[in-house]
């Protein structure tokens, strides 16, 4: 990634399932608008299932074809690494 200045931070906590799914797709979105490098953090996540999968999966799709870079911040043992 490049200058940290040029880095969106968008911060997921919680429960992200199918039920949060349309908000957590419009954080996503609106993160991706921005124009620079996009950091989506999971180290607050509690429970995920494949809903939030398909939308990371989505984003990293679209920030590939926008030329983002996209990393995805979440603890080794954490919820999102276990439903991986």
């Amino acid at each position: 990634m490049g200058d940290e200045s040029q880095i969106r931070r968008c911060t997921f906590s919680g429960d992200i399932t199918l039920r949060e799914a349309q908000e957590t797709q419009i954080k996503m979105s609106n993160a991706l608008e921005f124009a620079g490098d996009v950091e989506f953090c999971c180290a607050d996540v509690t429970r995920v299932d494949l809903s939030f999968i398909q939308l990371l999966l989505a984003a990293r799709k679209s920030a590939l074809a926008a030329g983002i870079a996209l990393t995805v911040r979440h603890p080794a043992g954490g919820v999102l690494a276990q439903a991986l």
